[in-house]
């Protein structure tokens, strides 16, 4: 839910919504709450629904700015429902009006407000978290595509569409707009029990790359069917550590159709798709 802070009565309900949340839903319900930051005109209401499953990971919000904040979110400030004021990493402009974040755990309860329109540069908190999974969506530019280095040329020249949460790596259209031609770079960390090797294959349409601790694991370059890959052609053992280890997949969509899964492979007839606990 949105309110907007009243000048006479502290404030007064602005619009109710349904947020796109990762990890933090709207309350429904609740009892007022004091108004925590007296420069937002505005503030978002949301409830935690699923806990962090790393210390460093964050509370997963998308707030509905719809032109009266920054759209990027560089103006939110969050308050647990005590008054506690809690770190924010805003991560970018979204799709639906939105702008997506990371909000550090409230120590009490599980109410998170977010408050927004300032017009004031919140602090950003980037040492403090390990981002959940985003998929970043950008156009593709026009020029040389067929290999990695070339499509890491045109990424200067690209504009974001939208940048969203997801909680892994299959997908097979573009959810910000109708976009044919572009560019998807999922980007996160893998939360991984135990050292040792797992082995990870991916299958794009088209050309598709997939980097693990920032060394490149995976590449499919040019133009491909996904259905060349579905039993594993391209897959590759990978040592993990324990703990969080750093993932980026790149797949570039040259038109027609789209296709991104990234997936852990144990044999021919036993292979399945990241699941969400898997990433930080």
């Amino acid at each position: 839910m949105v309110q907007r802070q009243s000048t006479t009565h502290g404030w007064c309900l602005l619009l109710p919504v349904v947020c796109f949340l990762n990890s933090a839903f709207p309350t429904h319900a609740a009892p007022r709450v004091t108004w925590h930051h007296s420069r937002s005109p505005y503030r978002a209401e949301l409830q935690v629904q699923t806990k962090p499953n790393h210390r460093k990971a964050g509370i997963a919000v998308s707030v509905p700015v719809c032109g009266t904040g920054k759209p990027d979110g560089s103006d939110f400030f969050a308050y647990d429902e005590r008054g506690t004021q809690l770190s924010v990493l805003p991560l970018g402009q979204s799709v639906h009006n939105s702008a997506i974040a990371l909000v550090a755990p409230p120590p009490v309860g599980k109410r998170v407000f977010v408050y927004f329109g300032s017009g004031i540069n919140a602090p950003q908190h980037k040492g403090k978290f390990l981002a959940s999974l985003t998929l970043d969506i950008r156009t593709l530019p026009k020029g040389p595509n067929g290999n990695l280095k070339q499509i890491q040329a045109l990424l200067p020249n690209s504009k974001r569409i939208a940048r969203v949460f997801t909680n892994t790596v299959q997908l097979a259209c573009n959810p910000a707009d109708a976009s044919d031609a572009c560019i998807l770079i999922f980007e996160g960390y893998l939360n991984v029990p135990i050292v040792g090797h797992q082995t990870l294959m991916l299958v794009s349409d088209d050309a598709g790359y997939v980097f693990v601790n920032d060394a490149l694991l995976l590449a499919r370059d040019g133009r491909h069917w996904a259905r060349d890959a579905v039993r594993g052609e391209c897959r590759k053992a990978v040592p993990l550590k324990a703990g969080a280890n750093a993932f980026k997949c790149v797949v570039v969509d040259f038109g027609g159709t789209l296709m991104a899964v990234v997936a852990r492979w144990i044999s021919g007839k036993n292979k399945h798709v990241l699941k969400p606990g898997d990433f930080v």
